[in-house]
């Protein structure tokens, strides 16, 4: 199950993509089980939706934006504006993304997504960096979709890597419409 704030765009993406989705109004549902996915944006962020999230053993997926103010999550997913907001350190390349996943992960992050327009996707867990090679048109509504789509691959049961490999694929379709 998704949790996600009602009538957000993340929430319409994941209900598009087929994602089980419970709305989040002002905090989680008595219906969330551990191991549950929490999809929050920026517009409905809060430490007390975070904090809950912890104590119930959601995964917390956290689409943030270069405005957001940050508490620790399971994944963020970042656009490259965003990752300089954060750290100060521009992704422009392979040994500066490095630095930027380093920084991520010293404010609290367990995994981090960089979504980098033209240049694709990183995905890190642990030291592993991996590329997606599959550029999108960084909108706000393909943005929304890719958390989405990464959301509702990692409720279905895939790993990280392969949830952020489809979601920049149907991202990358989002903005070639």
């Amino acid at each position: 199950m998704i949790h996600v704030a009602r009538n957000s765009a993340a929430a319409r993406a994941a209900a598009r993509l087929g994602g089980k989705v419970a709305h989040i109004d002002g905090a989680i549902g008595e219906h969330a089980h551990a191991g549950d996915i929490v999809l929050l944006v920026a517009d409905g962020f809060s430490s007390a939706l975070s904090d809950d999230a912890r104590a119930r053993e959601l995964l917390l997926v956290f689409d943030a934006t270069p405005t957001a103010a940050f508490v620790p999550v399971d994944v963020l997913i970042a656009n490259a504006a965003t990752t300089v907001a954060l750290t100060g350190i521009e992704p422009i390349n392979e040994a500066y993304a490095v630095l930027a996943v380093r920084a991520l992960y010293r404010m609290g992050a367990r995994y981090v997504v960089m979504t980098l327009g033209a240049e694709g996707t990183a995905v890190a867990v642990g030291q592993q960096i991996t590329y997606i090679e599959r550029p999108f048109v960084q909108t706000e509504t393909a943005e929304r979709t890719f958390a989405a789509a990464v959301a509702v691959g990692l409720d279905a049961g895939l790993d990280l890597l392969t949830a952020c490999e489809q979601a920049a694929e149907i991202a990358s379709k989002e903005t070639e419409q």
